[in-house]
């Protein structure tokens, strides 16, 4: 690893240990999720502006055609035939401590 983040990763590994480690990236991916949020918000309003000024318009494409949801499926074809005819996702893998 050759960035300033891998860097500062493995001092924070090395000094306290892989949790910390894990830490300091949780917290640089949370900056870079607000970032992303500011600068889609930023798009947005400079989209808006450009619009108004008449330099862009808004298209819209064909719609899409869309399945069912599981209640109106139900309401639609039953619950049994729901149950015979439903797919099951994989679970979900959730990160977790097992220390404190």
């Amino acid at each position: 690893m050759s960035t300033r983040y891998a860097q500062k990763f493995e001092e924070a590994y090395d000094a306290k240990g892989i949790r910390a480690g894990v830490e300091y990236l949780e917290g640089i991916k949370a900056d870079l999720d607000s970032l992303r949020s500011d600068v889609d918000n930023m798009l947005t309003t400079a989209r808006e502006v450009a619009v108004k000024q008449g330099a862009a318009a808004y298209v819209f494409d064909d719609p899409k055609e869309l399945a069912p949801t599981k209640d109106q499926f139900i309401k639609l074809y039953g619950r049994a035939t729901f149950d015979r005819v439903k797919r099951i996702s994989k679970p979900k893998r959730i990160f977790t401590w097992l220390t404190k």
